[in-house]
């Protein structure tokens, strides 16, 4: 059996990702340190935090500080949450809770929350929002209150605030952009673009945000960037419609004498149409004895390759395929060579699809040929910024990889 070099790709075009999104707990990585800590026994910590009371009712291990504090102030779905199997209900020194992905401080600092002597609660925005994201992790919804009420109150101390965590902070709870102006005015000023990392974090918006001000204020080169921002809109460009994937296409060939295997589905076909369109294939078969039995081609979807099949034996299937089985189609078609497939499949995309649409669909699929570059180029070269429709359509790390590409194409002195 011949096998032929190969890679993974995705299944559909659907499945755009949400503007911000959060994983809160991590539950694989809560079994495995709740794992390692139960094999070595009971648990034992180096030192007692500053918040251990003898009539605290509950014992809680983070990092290697161990807590002793009063139940009541804890919801009990949040902290019993921590300990993912329930093996441990805290109310023993020897097996206290163990709270994952939570440091030290940050526990402490949330507890002196309901510890506080002078019952003000007042302290510098570093601090409450530390105390706000830790809330998040262990789902203690009246503490996130308290600290949103206290970050957006006037005068407070933003000094040594993260930008990237004050926005997240702002598009997470809905706060009004003007209180995260200067987080904004320190990315739009910076020399640095957004990265595909921190575009990740604060969403479609912000980085959309952020990227036409950059750009605003590199065109207008010593006057200081507009404020509040306005955004470029495009009612014409709609969303990706949420596509249903075509199914597997059943060949009714006739006469076909060779016998590809793609996952487990064996597909009839003339052997001359493989070796006519792609060298790599043609290459390959002449090596091929006689008895070597049936060709797999792995790392290829059945559908996807069914999809390319049909191309052949259908004459107008080109002009009705979706865009993702064109998509599909060119992606198989640039892993074996398939230069007149290439030709005709980025032809159609081209007539049926906007360059930012083909972005996307380049990237989802992994599309990696001459042409690949071509609608990249289109968005580059326009002097209009992205839009916020078109960043929702390319989700915040192709955003971000195309600002970077804007700047550094040296069009904005």
């Amino acid at each position: 059996m011949l096998t032929l070099p190969g890679s993974d790709t995705l299944d559909t075009m659907s499945g755009l990702t949400s503007d911000y999104e959060t994983d809160f707990f991590d539950i694989e990585s809560a079994t495995s340190e709740i794992d390692k800590a139960e094999s070595q026994g009971t648990t034992v910590a180096t030192a007692r935090g500053e918040y251990y009371f003898e009539d605290g009712d509950i014992y809680i291990l983070v990092d290697d500080i161990l807590f002793r504090v009063h139940k009541h102030f804890l919801s009990p779905s949040s902290i019993s949450g921590a300990d993912v199997r329930n093996t441990r209900d805290g109310s023993r020194e020897e097996a206290p809770i163990v709270v994952p992905q939570v440091t030290k401080e940050d526990f402490q600092n949330l507890l002196w929350v309901f510890y506080d002597e002078t019952l003000q609660r007042e302290a510098p925005a570093r601090k409450w929002i530390g105390i706000l994201l830790t809330a998040e992790k262990l789902e203690l919804k009246r503490v996130q209150e308290l600290a949103v009420a206290k970050l957006i109150k006037p005068d407070l101390d933003f000094s040594g605030v993260d930008p990237i965590t004050q926005i997240i902070v702002q598009q997470r709870h809905g706060m009004e952009l003007e209180w995260a102006r200067k987080a904004f005015m320190i990315l739009i000023q910076r020399q640095e673009s957004l990265t595909e990392e921190e575009a990740t974090e604060i969403g479609v918006f912000a980085t959309v945000t952020i990227a036409h001000m950059r750009e605003s204020r590199r065109r207008r080169r010593h006057h200081p960037a507009r404020w509040p921002p306005y955004l470029p809109c495009d009612d014409q460009i709609k969303p990706l419609p949420e596509e249903c994937e075509p199914g597997l296409y059943l060949l009714p060939t006739h006469g076909g004498e060779f016998h590809v295997l793609v996952e487990g589905h064996r597909f009839c076909v003339h052997l001359y149409i493989l070796k006519q369109h792609s060298p790599i294939i043609r290459t390959m078969l002449a090596t091929r004895s006689s008895g070597d039995g049936d060709l797999s081609l792995p790392g290829i979807r059945s559908r996807h390759f069914s999809w390319l099949l049909q191309l052949f034996y259908e004459e107008a299937f080109h002009m009705k395929a979706t865009p993702t089985q064109l998509a599909a189609i060119r992606r198989i078609a640039g892993q074996y060579e398939m230069d007149a497939v290439i030709g005709l499949t980025t032809k159609q995309m081209r007539a049926t699809m906007t360059a930012v649409e083909q972005i996307k669909a380049i990237d989802l699929f992994g599309i990696e040929d001459k042409y690949s570059q071509e609608p990249w180029n289109v968005v580059h070269q326009r002097s209009k910024p992205l839009t916020l429709q078109e960043g929702r359509q390319l989700g915040p790390r192709l955003c971000a990889r195309m600002a970077k590409h804007r700047e550094d194409s040296g069009r904005f002195p």
